[in-house]
């Protein structure tokens, strides 16, 4: 599937999830829940192969507005059980995510110890590169906001020259903790000379898909001529981060060349893009794996030279580095 046809299948399974959560969940304590998908759902970039990625957020306080295990427990059996019923296929990772997170525990663990070990960081900062609503919209815009106010809470003190200093280093260390991720997965199976082909899959995604993920944002930030306030990020964060680049070669001419690179070498990811088997097998061919880490350094040259280029408009950039 191309990527405009992948849009369309994303966006029909979204209309059609959204419409059979709202009827199943409507029994259920879920006025403060809010469920929103991730991945190449989230990046509306999903095939008939593509797993899906959900997460759940609460918008209230864990301790007062908690709600019981037994309501959580059904809650998930209704939403798996809808995902059944449009022929989705199963969870990425089992299931294991699908744990609701409350507003104040991510806000108030926000870069501590628990951050990464309770999975806040890598909810909220899904939601924040990715994240597509599927139930509750006014939940996940109130989250959503509340996230993005703690990103900002020194903007109203610099209004005019505000700079994203905090989310840009998360995002940037959530970049990092993918890497080492991949390395740590990849390391408990790790033979040498003989790397197994699901990791060069995952190799390979990490150099496409998970590379899409962060830096679009950090090149259109740096790009953009408009105040950063929270209101720009709420509807910055609302773009995919193909949108993203693409706003990012709107205020920056001398782009064009490397966004049309990125593009030919995302489309070509695509392409080859089909069920984890297949790639499998495509990849264990030694000439498919070379063709494809030669499509992965052209992309990535493309993506470094976009950046590259987007940060010689922010000086401000030097403080994920200084």
């Amino acid at each position: 599937m191309q990527l405009n046809e992948r849009i369309a299948y994303s966006k029909k399974v979204i209309a059609d999830l959204t419409s059979s959560l709202d009827d199943c969940l409507r029994d259920y304590e879920t006025s403060n829940l809010c469920v929103y998908a991730t991945g190449s759902f989230g990046r509306l970039e999903a095939s008939l192969h593509s797993d899906l990625d959900l997460f759940l957020f609460h918008n209230g306080v864990h301790d007062g507005t908690r709600i019981s295990n037994i309501q959580i427990v059904l809650i998930k059996a209704a939403i798996i059980t809808s995902c059944k019923t449009l022929g989705l296929p199963d969870f990425d990772a089992d299931g294991q995510f699908l744990d609701v997170h409350y507003l104040d525990n991510v806000l108030t663990h926000l870069g501590g110890p628990e951050d990464d070990y309770k999975n806040y960081f890598t909810a909220r900062m899904l939601m924040l590169l990715e994240g597509r609503c599927l139930y509750n919209h006014s939940v996940f815009d109130s989250v959503l906001n509340a996230i993005i106010l703690e990103y900002c809470r020194d903007q109203h003190d610099h209004k005019a020259v505000f700079k994203p200093i905090m989310l840009v280093n998360d995002i940037v260390r959530f970049w990092k903790t993918l890497c080492l991720n991949y390395e740590h997965k990849r390391n408990k199976e790790y033979k040498k000379n003989a790397e197994p082909p699901k990791f060069k899959v995952k190799n390979l995604k990490l150099k496409f898909s998970r590379l899409l993920i962060c830096y679009p944002t950090i090149a259109s930030l740096a790009a953009t001529k408009q105040p950063i306030t929270p209101d720009f990020l709420y509807q910055h964060l609302r773009l995919t981060p193909m949108e993203r680049i693409d706003d990012a070669g709107s205020n920056i001419l001398e782009l064009e060349a490397s966004i049309k690179i990125l593009k030919e070498k995302y489309e070509w990811f695509m392409s080859i893009s089909k069920s984890r088997q297949e790639m499998e097998d495509w990849i264990s061919n030694d000439a498919n794996w070379e063709e494809a880490r030669s499509h992965a350094n052209d992309f990535a040259i493309a993506f470094y030279d976009i950046v590259s280029m987007s940060a010689g408009r922010a000086a401000w950039l030097r403080y994920i580095a200084l």
